[in-house]
């Protein structure tokens, strides 16, 4: 696996870095060698042995598609092998609405959803998110905007909306091991704008300065919140409404102008999961 082989790396590289540097070696040695040892076991389908205390790893591989528009969002072929109803009825109604198109599909039709992908021109970046540092992270969406409007249903179907200036909008994301389902990852998206605020103070003798903060706006009402199986992915595009509706949440967060022609982004997530199993040395 990627992961352990980059463990196994870094272990090598730094017993290389002990034996070259200068000191007590033999101490050194000795103290590395009472340090316990991290072996991270990939979980392949859940067990059904309880094993509570065995803790969990869980990486998140994250992939940004960029694709024409409609190529995937109006896609039956694509749609028809994901399942839209891994979400409650409501929080997909509410999404859909709002721009946003999600469902869960196995990790089996990953070969066919790939070449649906090479059929349009198509770019990608992947990135991944390891939950011992980055269990709440961010994906950037767009470079500073000089101002947007956001219009959005929230969940009482009231239509909210909002102006702002000088600001750039992002998913927020955070994921854990869902409770009493392992090998389940339980994933929360939510979409966040941020807002670039500048203000002007005066000191005593009148010198001047300009102070500038941020302010991060989550739009709750359109987050989601998904269990995600072992062995499937997440999917979330822009819906139909997205390229009617301008100012939805769907056609800020999912859809971009190029140069050419309006694109829209597509984004999977991925979940593996690790068994962590922590040796003490001998004593």
């Amino acid at each position: 696996m990627r992961v352990l082989t980059t463990l196994a790396w870094c272990i090598a590289a730094a017993a290389a870095l002990a034996q070259c540097g200068c000191g007590d070696k033999s101490g050194r040695a000795a103290a590395t060698a009472a340090l316990p040892t991290r072996t991270l076991t990939a979980l392949t389908q859940p067990s059904l042995d309880a094993q509570p205390d065995v803790p969990l790893a869980i990486y998140l591989d994250v992939w940004q598609i960029l694709v024409p528009a409609g190529s995937i969002s109006r896609n039956d072929a694509f749609w028809r092998r994901i399942d839209e109803s891994a979400l409650d009825v409501a929080q997909y109604d509410l999404l859909y609405k709002n721009g946003i198109r999600v469902g869960v599909a196995p990790a089996g039709e990953w070969d066919y959803f790939k070449k649906i992908f090479q059929q349009n021109p198509a770019t990608s970046s992947q990135f991944t998110f390891q939950n011992a540092s980055d269990r709440n992270g961010e994906i950037e969406i767009s470079k500073e905007i000089p101002g947007q409007d956001i219009f959005f249903f929230n969940r009482s179907n009231r239509m909210i909306g909002r102006t702002y200036d000088r600001c750039r909008n992002y998913w927020s994301l955070a994921f854990t091991p869902a409770p009493r389902q392992l090998g389940t990852t339980r994933l929360t998206l939510c979409p966040v704008v941020r807002t670039l605020r500048q203000r002007l103070e005066y000191s005593l003798n009148s010198e001047e300065r300009e102070l500038a903060f941020v302010t991060p706006e989550h739009i709750y009402d359109a987050g989601l919140s998904v269990d995600l199986p072992l062995g499937s992915f997440l999917v979330v595009a822009p819906s139909p409404e997205a390229v009617h509706w301008e100012t939805s949440l769907g056609s800020r967060f999912l859809l971009q102008n190029a140069p050419a022609e309006l694109q829209e982004r597509i984004l999977i997530f991925s979940p593996r999961l690790y068994r962590v199993q922590t040796t003490s040395p001998p004593r």
